[in-house]
């Protein structure tokens, strides 16, 4: 028998990491291009949006108001202009006059002289 010698095993290495400088290949550096050039695009559309919805909630928010001022006034004032319905009544109160009176309330508008038209009478009606 012979006596073989063994050798005792070679002790592993051990491994750390080490924060390093690195350089990029040519390949890295060009797929970091590509990002960088998406990551600026979708900025851009980002910014353009948030510019466009920025204009829309000032429009918005002018809307609104310019509404509350208008009702504001109406609230404080108690009355608004509006076209009114009315109807002549000719002469009224004395001849060659007309009233003007309010359908919805029959209050008295104005009291004014007729045009020469509206004095003219009908010679003959028409049947």
């Amino acid at each position: 028998m012979t006596k073989e010698t063994v050798k005792a095993p070679e002790p592993k290495p051990v491994t750390v990491g080490e924060f390093l400088r690195y350089d990029f290949t040519e390949e890295e550096t060009k797929e970091k291009a590509k990002k960088l050039a998406l990551a600026v695009q979708t900025q851009t559309q980002a910014q353009e949006e948030q510019k466009a919805a920025a204009s829309q909630f000032k429009e918005r928010i002018e809307s609104c108001t310019s509404q509350i001022g208008k009702l504001s006034r109406e609230i404080n004032m108690g009355w608004e202009m509006r076209t009114i319905t009315c109807f002549f009544l000719f002469h009224t109160p004395v001849q060659g006059t007309k009233r003007i009176m309010r359908e919805d309330t029959g209050e008295i508008v104005r009291e004014i002289a007729m045009t020469p038209s509206e004095m003219q009478e009908k010679l003959f009606a028409e049947e």
